[in-house]
């Protein structure tokens, strides 16, 4: 499952693109976003998204959750968009 790591620079309409493209190959994706610009950026972009494929009947679900970081260095919480397709 690919990850899409979104900042707070991240343009909105180039990851909808991504999202898009990954969904019309079939794939469910997660996209990522460490705090609240980057997560306000990730959410304006699975919106965007949505546009970008209901003309081709493509329907996904996006849950969401915590993830703590791997790194015990630099432990960071980010949050995860899971965004799976509709059977």
């Amino acid at each position: 499952m690919e990850i899409l790591k979104i900042s707070a620079t991240s343009n909105p309409g180039g990851v909808a693109g991504a999202i898009a493209t990954i969904l019309r190959r079939g794939e469910n994706l997660i996209v990522s976003a460490i705090g609240s610009s980057a997560t306000y950026q990730a959410v304006k972009s699975i919106c965007i998204a949505h546009k970008y494929v209901e003309e081709e009947n493509i329907s996904f679900s996006t849950k969401i959750a915590f993830h703590e970081g791997d790194d015990p260095e630099m432990p960071k919480t980010s949050i995860r968009f899971y965004v799976n397709l509709n059977a």
